[in-house]
């Protein structure tokens, strides 16, 4: 760690400061460390936060001679609107990714082979998605925070990142609230990752999306936003969801009077049954030999609603799920602005922040937490790529920025004048207040 003085005002000097603690953050983060860059990996909110979106498998191809089935599926469930080319490399590096997790210790469920057992979830012609029951998302956050812990990694929790410093479309730091030492902190980087969930959790919680406000503020446009994918398997009145892979184990999907519903072939229509059906329930009671794969799930539902789902029916409905839009990135995940030939330079993003094109207008099963992996790995390596010959600039403008969002925190934080206490901070009252002081 490297600390500088500019101005009365002290910064951490960084290569690499990547937002956002899922699966995307933590492989990019750990893919640019072990390239030699000095890399922050910083959260808003609590270090080993898993993402329930991560707990629906990976899509691969194990039993596949190609991956074209693979390509057209993800395709056709995107409304033909992926970038093909993107689908193409993607869904051709999924087998690898299985193999890579796998050597570092994620635990699959295996079939009489010895592979990775596969499973035909909604959306795909043939079994594809391999997985863990529903510890994916802690089994793969478990793996990914050993890698960054592994190339040294240094990773904080409650840092709420209030503006990208930037400079002539050059990406110079960030500035962000540390809520730990209770400080505004100025932090210089040659490159950011933003590679949080993205707009996913506003749709759930009304809260996040830090990284698409950062790229908004500095300019970027975002693409895609129109498209939100939606699960099945909300369990009704509370924020709980159920893993998709539990209509591949056995789980079967009624009427509360048990008329079978007809979920279709892909997520969408699986989706519209469930919301046009009177009341929806998914019944847990035959998974058989896939039971003791969803241990945890079920102890949940014990605890939080006192059902007991070996013996009991669970209502469910369909509700937003994952945003598919977001930055536009090219294919090493570098944020464009106007044109695909045009960086922003120093910027990149990945995960739910990005939008790769791999999604399309809809979501395949199995494909969020491989589009995390890729867009994040492909991030992190060409951030320490490119560093390497870059130097440290923009001191004075990341103490600038430190000054003014203390500024803004201040006035925000005085006592409200007069009736209205409407307080206004920010670059646009700063050059109105420019204007009016030059006329």
């Amino acid at each position: 760690l490297r600390r500088a003085l500019v101005g009365g005002i002290e910064m951490e000097v960084w290569d690499v400061v990547v937002l956002g603690d899922g699966p995307a953050g933590l492989a990019a983060a750990a893919n640019a460390a072990s390239e030699g860059a000095n890399v922050l990996l910083m959260t808003a909110e609590a270090l080993g936060r898993r993402d329930p979106r991560m707990s629906d498998g990976l899509a691969a191809s194990i039993d596949e001679s190609t991956n074209r089935g693979h390509r057209e599926d993800t395709i056709r469930a995107g409304g033909f609107l992926c970038d093909q080319d993107i689908v193409a490399s993607v869904t051709s590096s999924a087998v690898r990714e299985t193999d890579l997790l796998e050597r570092r210790g994620v635990i699959f469920r295996r079939d009489l082979r010895g592979l990775p057992h596969v499973r035909r979830l909604p959306g795909h012609g043939q079994p594809r998605v391999v997985g863990s029951g529903d510890a994916d998302a802690r089994e793969l956050q478990q793996v990914m925070e050993e890698q960054c812990m592994r190339h040294g990694v240094i990773r904080r929790s409650d840092q709420v990142p209030l503006r990208l410093v930037h400079t002539g479309q050059r990406v110079q730091g960030l500035v962000v609230a540390d809520l730990t030492g209770g400080r505004v902190l100025g932090l210089q980087s040659k490159a950011v990752i933003l590679a949080d969930e993205g707009a996913s959790d506003v749709a759930i919680t009304g809260r996040g999306a830090y990284g698409l406000a950062l790229a908004l503020d500095a300019g970027l446009p975002l693409r895609d936003m129109e498209f939100l994918a939606s699960t099945p398997l909300g369990v009704r009145d509370t924020s709980m969801t159920l893993p998709l892979g539990l209509l591949a184990d056995g789980a079967t999907v009624c009427e509360s009077d048990g008329t079978p519903i007809e979920l279709g072939d892909g997520l969408a229509s699986a989706v519209s049954a469930i919301r046009t059906a009177k009341e929806a329930v998914i019944d847990l009671r035959d998974l058989g030999e896939a039971r003791p794969w969803y241990d945890a799930t079920f102890r949940l539902l014990s605890q939080r609603l006192g059902i007991d789902a070996d013996r009991q029916t669970v209502a469910i409905e369909p509700r937003p799920y994952a945003s598919l839009g977001g930055v536009a990135v090219d294919e090493e995940g570098r944020a464009v602005i106007g044109s695909w030939s045009r960086w922003f330079t120093g910027l990149y993003a990945a995960g739910g922040t990005a939008c790769t094109g791999l999604h399309g207008a809809g979501l395949l099963p199995g494909n969020l937490v491989l589009d995390a992996l890729t867009s994040g790995r492909a991030a992190g390596a060409s951030a320490a790529a490119w560093l390497v010959d870059q130097p440290h600039a923009g001191s004075k403008a990341v103490a600038s920025a430190v000054e003014e969002a203390e500024a803004d925190l201040a006035a925000m934080m005085a006592p409200a004048e007069g009736d209205g206490g409407v307080v206004r901070t920010g670059a646009v009252t700063s050059a109105v207040s420019a204007l009016i002081s030059s006329t």
